[in-house]
């Protein structure tokens, strides 16, 4: 039988017909086992009706900035000083103070976050490079680090938005102000961190470095270990000031101690030895325990707890008293555990007080510039056993540099005010901080 000139037309429309029916049920199939949820929970993966979805969806919505896929981030390799530590960020300018601020075996990466990005919007940076100590081993552990590089892209994110004019007010308890990171004209300065083979680029930018040291670094033989099972770094701290401090001595004027674990930076604290030659300590509210630590005898234990509890977190003042004082602190914690002839380790509040209040051996020189700020006048809020009312502002109205003591009910409330008023603060839509939101 010869072929019809409409059979191939008529197999055609029949096979179309086939492969459209197929893919049809196929589809409704699939379509069907998805939308299957005999216990109407939600599904594993997120969707655009999950709360956390959605407020990350709104987010984004609102920027204009193209989300991709995460990049690797940058991990510095740069040498700080003389082969050691590592350079975070290059300074644009020759500073004349300094923050030191070290880390326990317990910060963590919220810890460091929280102190980082209060301490690049108090404006402290602009005058101030700042020095990292890490405890543990040479390396410093890339989760921390990882945290270093956001928030300066944060901040630089932040100093290069535009800054009205009354800008100074978009936040209330830790207010940005980019102004105070500007000179008037481009300049270029070769600051002592990092490589100096390569030259400064003129900016305009006003800002200081930040660089890290692993304990281990400073303090490679772990001076310590030889009188205490596992020093932590609450002892092994002062032994590496004094080491920095005598790297560091002829090119800053002022110098600052603190720890990173329970702190935040919502002002500028050096302006009390701006002014005047101090070696300033922070008082505290709460009173010493019934109870003798055996450090010192009960005479001396006696007359300690008749004077104001001194705070062994912070000290501030000229680099030379400051390192003085670090230096007899770490020969004192020496002292008393041979006199004990004990491997435990003790904490360094008794020891600094003695110093200060019972001690010569500061030196004549040193200790008649101790100036001993109590809790209510002090630019470091202190809030264990603290009395004042009010945990942002002293009872002159004007507001404290820092706060420390976060592990406490009322510390928590604070941290929670400064995150929010962080967050509200930021234009929407800005990416600044991306846990503003989520």
């Amino acid at each position: 039988m010869g072929d019809s000139p409409f059979r191939a037309p008529y197999l055609f429309t029949v096979f179309l017909g086939i492969s459209l029916l197929v893919y049809c049920s196929f589809t409704a199939l699939s379509i069907n086992v998805l939308d299957e949820n005999p216990q109407n929970q939600p599904p594993p993966w997120p969707t655009l009706q999950s709360p956390a979805s959605s407020r990350r969806w709104r987010g984004l919505k609102s920027s204009k900035v193209v989300v991709s896929h995460p990049v690797k981030p940058f991990v510095p390799t740069e040498r700080a000083l003389q082969g050691m530590g590592t350079l975070f960020r290059r300074g644009t300018r020759v500073m004349r103070e300094l923050l030191v601020a070290h880390l326990s075996e317990n910060t963590t990466s919220a810890d460091l976050r929280l102190f980082l990005r209060t301490l690049h919007r108090s404006g402290a940076t602009a005058r101030a490079d700042v020095v990292l100590l890490f405890p543990g081993g040479a390396s410093v552990a890339p989760e921390l680090v990882a945290v270093i590089m956001e928030e300066e892209a944060s901040f630089q994110h932040l100093l290069a938005m535009p800054n009205p004019p009354d800008s100074t007010s978009n936040s209330t308890l830790s207010p940005f102000n980019s102004m105070i990171f500007k000179d008037y004209q481009s300049r270029e300065e070769q600051v002592m961190w990092g490589n100096h083979s390569k030259p400064p680029k003129p900016t305009s930018s006003r800002y200081g470095s930040i660089v890290g040291f692993a304990m281990q670094e400073l303090d490679a033989h772990n001076e310590m270990s030889g009188f205490f099972d596992e020093p932590p770094a609450q002892l092994r701290r002062w032994v590496c000031y004094d080491m920095i401090l005598g790297m560091v001595r002829t090119k800053y004027k002022n110098v600052i101690l603190t720890p990173v674990n329970g702190v935040l930076i919502i002002g500028d604290p050096f302006p009390p030895v701006r002014r005047r030659h101090h070696l300033y300590l922070s008082g505290e509210d709460q009173s010493w325990p019934e109870s003798n630590p055996l450090l010192y005898n009960e005479e001396l234990w006696r007359k300690l707890r008749e004077r104001v509890v001194v705070s062994s977190s912070f000290a501030m003042g000229r680099v030379d008293w400051v390192r003085k004082l670090s230096n007899k602190m770490a020969t004192e914690i020496v002292r008393i555990a041979l006199e004990k002839k004990s491997r435990r380790c003790f904490h360094d509040k008794a020891v600094l007080n003695y110093l200060v209040h019972q001690s010569s051996v500061l030196g004549k020189r040193v200790l008649e510039h101790v100036k001993i700020a109590p809790n209510k006048d002090s630019v470091v809020h202190s809030l264990d056993g603290s009395k004042q009312p009010h945990a942002f502002w002293k009872r002159k109205k004007s507001g404290y540099a820092i706060i420390q003591g976060l592990d406490s009910e009322r510390g928590l409330k604070v941290v929670d005010s400064v995150h929010d008023d962080i967050c509200r603060s930021v234009p929407a839509g800005s990416q600044v901080y991306q846990d503003c939101i989520i």
